[in-house]
């Protein structure tokens, strides 16, 4: 089994992962985690870092995913 740390795009819902990391696993700049803020995904801010939860990166995408079926178009827009 390969090790989630290791492979780009790839998050599980039992983990716990630093900014920093989730920013390097699906190759994501500032931009797009301010949107992802703004559209409701979730940040842990534990000390000075901030952490994301795979259950709630996976929830993200998958009513993202429900929505756009509906035909509810969510567009990302540029600051």
């Amino acid at each position: 089994m390969t090790d989630p740390a290791h492979v780009t795009g790839s998050i599980r819902a039992d983990e716990v992962v630093s900014l920093s990391e989730f920013r390097r696993r699906f190759h994501l700049g500032e931009h797009f985690i301010r949107q992802f803020r703004k559209n409701g995904l979730r940040f842990v801010r534990f000390g000075r870092e901030d952490f994301v939860l795979g259950r709630d990166v996976l929830d993200f995408f998958e009513k993202l995913g429900a929505e756009q079926a509906a035909g509810v178009e969510r567009i990302m827009e540029g600051e």
